[in-house]
């Protein structure tokens, strides 16, 4: 298993810090608790106030020999004990110098105000209970809602904001009636189906099934790419794209040349 490996001060630095000046250790990778989010660390800022907290003169405190290095890191959550945060969702965090640190949500919680301005910020659910839900709005404060599971349209209106029902599309489904009993909803998503998980597929769905007449605005997700984008928007006139795997070189690493070819191919299409 893959350890937890931490920089320590170990004596303060004279001039330009050398490796001696600090200690590698490994230790056990810790199980987060409730409130809790295990992450591996991506970027570790390297910022010239840490000169100030070795030499005990900065306002933030001090570092001391011994001490973890302090500083601000962009990290992965790799295991979640609270709904807020799910594995794979990228954070902001003080949680110095170590590569897997464990770290208390609301410190986490920062990066929404991290935000730049006319971003909405949305909440995806599987599923959820009604208290869940209501914690991670009063923590997150979203402009919109998300719901991938079976939540009733009596469950996804109770919330008081717009929300976003995905569909898991099959041959059987009428999206019509869909629309009929999901009146409230702002739009659809529209997904392959699985049995076994909601969403992230990587497949395609047949968008015959997509009805000309749907008045809802529509996003299509499902096995997108820079391949088959022109032909969706031929079929189909959808409000947005949801694209995923189609822009990643290996699983879960996104390409930015992919992206831009696929930016590029979705612009193309709706000339």
């Amino acid at each position: 298993m893959t350890s937890n490996t931490k920089i320590l001060l170990k004596t303060k630095c004279e001039g330009l810090p050398k490796e001696s000046d600090f200690e590698k250790i490994e230790e056990e990778i810790i199980e987060p608790k409730e409130g809790q989010i295990g992450c591996e660390s991506l970027y570790l800022s390297l910022d010239p106030y840490l000169r100030g907290k070795i030499n005990g003169r900065h306002i933030s405190g001090a570092i001391f020999p011994g001490d973890l290095m302090a500083g601000e890191a962009i990290s992965r959550v790799t295991t979640s004990a609270d709904p807020a945060f799910k594995k794979g969702d990228l954070i902001i965090s003080h949680s110095g110098w170590q590569s897997h640190p464990v770290i208390n949500i609301n410190d986490a919680s920062k990066i929404i105000g991290r935000l730049p301005p006319f971003l909405s910020k949305v909440g995806l659910f599987v599923n959820p209970s009604i208290d869940e839900v209501k914690k991670v709005i009063n923590m997150c404060h979203f402009d919109l809602i998300q719901f991938h599971g079976d939540e009733s349209p009596t469950f996804c209106e109770q919330f008081n904001l717009p929300y976003i029902k995905a569909i898991s599309v099959e041959s059987k489904l009428s999206l019509l009636e869909y629309e009929k009993e999901y009146e409230s909803a702002s739009a659809f998503l529209l997904d392959s189906f699985s049995k076994d998980v909601r969403g992230g597929t990587g497949n395609i769905f047949d968008w015959n099934l997509i009805p000309q007449n749907i008045s809802k605005p529509i996003i299509v997700a499902g096995g997108l790419n820079k391949g088959n984008i022109n032909e969706l928007f031929i079929k189909n006139k959808p409000y947005a794209v949801d694209v995923s795997s189609g822009v990643e070189s290996h699983k879960g690493k996104k390409d930015y040349n992919m992206m831009q070819e696929f930016i590029l191919g979705v612009r193309n299409a709706t000339l």
